[in-house]
């Protein structure tokens, strides 16, 4: 990302901040609690800002233990949760660990497909065996539900949506990667994520493209979707401008 494109970021999220919905926020009873699944690295920039602003409470779900552990460094006083979710609490499954770290998944890279496009940084070169979760029944007891998700578990989504329960229908936004193409054997595309999502009261408000799969074709888009009764919400406005939702601009192309 260029200098410009960074500095238009940090602007609109400046003014998210700024905004009265912002002042509304601080009046709130407790701040929205922000659930980070796949942690790895901690809060996206726009949402460092936030958390410097005191408007969001995060949580983190990261498996990597030596993560889990330097999360809890970078972020005193936030939850952290140490475990890898899905849909059926105590299943035995295995983390592929992937050449680029970031691939690593739950699912098997699908070969077939990723040779068009240089399957290198998806090359299995280790395998963990690990116990999943459901977050339902993990969440701390003493913790309020999550205001809002973000879940990056490279094709696992669906699985741990289905693992909230009840939790879910106390979140007002989701913000998560979605595929045209199924790059993991078994990964859902957008379509079926969309749907199980608009069955829970969400509907599709922004897609942004991860750019063009070996400089070649849009596959992967990261989606955010909002819980129709809620859009007009305090918390909900605030989520949405920080994450650029709100003008004619819905969708963000990558191409020619």
């Amino acid at each position: 990302m260029d200098i410009i494109s960074r500095a238009w970021k940090a602007a609109a999220v400046g003014g998210a901040i700024a905004a009265a919905r912002a002042r509304e926020l601080r009046r709130a009873s407790r701040p929205p609690v922000y659930l980070d699944i796949g942690a790895r690295g901690g809060l996206s920039a726009r949402w460092k800002f936030v958390h410097a602003a005191r408007l969001i409470r995060p949580v983190f779900v990261e498996a990597d233990p030596d993560e889990a552990d330097r999360l809890k460094r970078e972020y005193p006083g936030a939850s952290v949760i140490p475990f890898a979710l899905g849909d059926v609490d105590g299943e035995s499954a295995e983390l592929k660990i992937t050449r680029e770290p970031g691939r690593s998944s739950l699912l098997e890279p699908d070969t077939t497909v990723l040779e068009q496009f240089g399957a290198e940084p998806w090359e299995v070169v280790r395998r963990v065996p690990i116990t999943l979760h459901r977050l339902d029944q993990v969440w701390p007891v003493k913790l309020a539900p999550p205001d809002f998700v973000k879940i990056d578990v490279q094709g696992f989504e669906l699985r741990v949506l289905r693992g909230f329960g009840d939790l879910l229908n106390h979140v007002r936004g989701i913000e998560l990667e979605v595929v045209l193409v199924p790059v993991y054997r078994q990964q859902p595309c957008l379509g079926e994520v969309v749907d199980f999502l608009r069955s829970s009261g969400f509907g599709l408000v922004r897609l942004a493209s991860m750019g063009l799969y070996g400089g070649r074709e849009m596959i992967e888009f990261n989606a955010f979707c909002v819980r129709q009764d809620r859009q007009r919400s305090p918390h909900v406005r605030m989520w949405k401008d920080v994450n650029g939702i709100g003008s004619l601009r819905r969708l963000v192309v990558w191409g020619y």
